[in-house]
């Protein structure tokens, strides 16, 4: 949902003017609708169907530039979509890594780490979002300023970003396997699976 708002308020200020611009607005707007709706207790659910269609439409979008701006425009939407990307391409590398079968379901994300780590919805959305919003809006503050160089700064940027928000749930999860083994209130953390042993 906040990927979503971010991903289409951002793309929709890059075309400025041109038909993606309400396309945009009108994304951002439903993905808000969306998380509303979503936050826990949850009363709706993306599936795929919502999932592909904003896949579509975030793809389509930065070809509205034009032939000549397309290619940093795709750039600027892999930013805006950053922790979405590269948390996917994490985990599945991660996985592959250690041989599990990456097509059998699971709660090895980032985000799903946090959350079995005992944090709420709301402090998980609360500190990704300000991740999701920053490189964000560093991606398309480069898109503005038209250097090729300000938008490999801005890859740089979003590359730390993902390396202090994977350190931060890694140390989320050693803290909380620490507590646990202290006071005994739930099993322990698996730190390289993100789940309890039992699950």
């Amino acid at each position: 949902g906040v990927q979503g708002v971010v991903a289409g308020l951002g793309l929709a200020v890059v075309v400025w003017g041109s038909w993606a611009t309400p396309v945009g607005i009108a994304v951002a707007a439903a993905c808000a609708g969306f998380l509303f709706h979503n936050w826990r207790p949850a009363r709706v659910f993306m599936g795929d169907v919502g999932s592909l269609t904003l896949g579509f439409l975030f793809a389509v979008m930065p070809l509205a530039g034009g032939r000549g701006r397309a290619p940093m425009l795709v750039f600027v939407a892999a930013l805006c979509l950053w922790f979405f990307l590269a948390d996917g391409a994490f985990t599945i590398i991660r996985r592959l890594s250690q041989r599990e079968k990456i097509w059998q379901a699971h709660r090895s994300h980032l985000y799903q780490r946090l959350v079995v780590a005992d944090w709420s919805h709301g402090k998980v959305v609360l500190w990704v979002g300000v991740g999701v919003i920053a490189v964000a809006a560093v991606g398309v503050g480069a898109a503005f300023c038209g250097r090729s160089g300000a938008l490999w700064c801005a890859l740089a940027f979003g590359a730390v970003a993902f390396v202090i928000y994977w350190g931060g749930v890694v140390l989320v999860e050693r803290r909380e396997s620490v507590a646990v083994n202290t006071h005994g209130r739930n099993p322990p953390i698996d730190l390289e699976m993100g789940k309890a042993p039992d699950e």
